[in-house]
């Protein structure tokens, strides 16, 4: 305690684990996106060779439902989690 620092070393430990974690959440979420586009177009792929739907529309939309479905999902869970932590925390 004698120059106030004695934790320097920890913060810079945890600001490089922090950016590592950032890094990581962003690769993850390329990845989802890339399965994402890959499943629609397989779909697609399954869904146009047996009828008529064109295979790029079929495409769009089937990789957006993929995309847009469960990312809502996903932010309505974490909105209603905070809502739930917050009133907790004003309670006491």
């Amino acid at each position: 305690m004698a120059d106030g620092n004695e934790f320097e070393g920890t913060r810079e430990e945890m600001d490089r684990a922090i950016r590592r974690l950032r890094i990581l959440e962003v690769v993850i979420g390329l990845a989802a996106v890339g399965l994402a586009i890959g499943g629609g177009a397989l779909v697609a792929f399954v869904l146009s060779s047996g009828t008529a739907l064109p295979f790029r529309l079929t495409w769009g939309i089937t990789s957006v439902i993929l995309l847009v479905v469960p990312t809502a999902i996903f932010v309505g869970k974490d909105r209603l989690s905070r809502r739930a932590d917050s009133r907790d925390s004003h309670h006491p």
